[in-house]
């Protein structure tokens, strides 16, 4: 074992051992390098090694911390959800995420409790409206809007749509996300359903719909589709 692991190895038992909890900053290079009888710049590649493997995270001029300190493996689950189409929680890189949040906030600590733009996060729209002209999709910056999430995002065009009294239905594949029924449901729209395999749409079925109801928008799952996770688009480029 070369020193550097030695080092490591001697942080991870302390996290382990619950010596170092989640949160708690973990002795200074100078203070190991002395108890552990070596160089404090093998104890800073160490220190920096283990914020690569999400064990700590760094604070500018504050020192490493610890990310997790859960050790204990849970058994995979032999429940598969289709409806819900949730990851089984051993899955979930907890340690990356914590370090990407505490990187995230010691980098703009200054404006958490600040109020952002109504549309999101400037930067975020500005680095999106960068991406979509690459796509060839001229949008301003100030026609991006950015939500909490796919809900947020979803319940907001409902709204938008289907304002009152306008009458209309609402046209979702079958099967389709579950929370997207869910908010149309709580705003009283009225669904119709065509079905979607691995295949794709029935493009006579979808003609048939649309001149035997009153289709007022089509809620359509063009890419990674939930919760059949099919790829459409990459059928579709082969």
């Amino acid at each position: 074992m070369s020193k550097m692991e030695w080092v490591k190895d001697y942080i991870l038992r302390g996290i382990k051992q619950k010596r170092f909890v989640e949160g708690q900053k973990i002795p200074g290079c100078r203070e190991i390098a002395k108890v552990l009888s070596v160089n404090k710049i093998t104890v800073n590649r160490a220190y920096k090694a283990l914020e690569d493997e999400h064990f700590l995270y760094c604070v500018p001029r504050g020192g490493y911390y610890v990310v997790k300190s859960d050790f204990e493996e849970t058994p995979l689950s032999s429940i598969i959800d289709f409806q819900t189409v949730a990851p089984d929680p051993t899955l979930i890189p907890y340690q990356a995420f914590a370090h990407a949040m505490n990187q995230s906030i010691e980098a703009y600590k200054k404006k958490l409790f600040s109020y952002e733009s109504p549309l999101g996060f400037a930067e975020l729209r500005k680095t999106l409206q960068e991406r979509l002209i690459r796509d060839g999709i001229h949008a301003s910056n100030a026609q991006i809007m950015l939500t909490n999430g796919a809900q947020q995002g979803i319940l907001l065009a409902l709204k938008a749509i289907f304002t009152a009294p306008s009458k209309g239905k609402l046209l979702v594949e079958s099967p389709t996300y579950h929370a997207a029924l869910d908010m149309a449901k709580s705003l009283n729209i009225d669904c119709v359903a065509i079905r979607r395999d691995s295949s794709g749409i029935n493009l006579k079925e979808l003609e048939r719909v649309f001149q035997a109801e009153q289709i007022k928008a089509f809620y359509i799952i063009p890419r990674f589709h939930n919760p059949t996770d099919i790829l459409f688009w990459k059928m579709t480029r082969k």
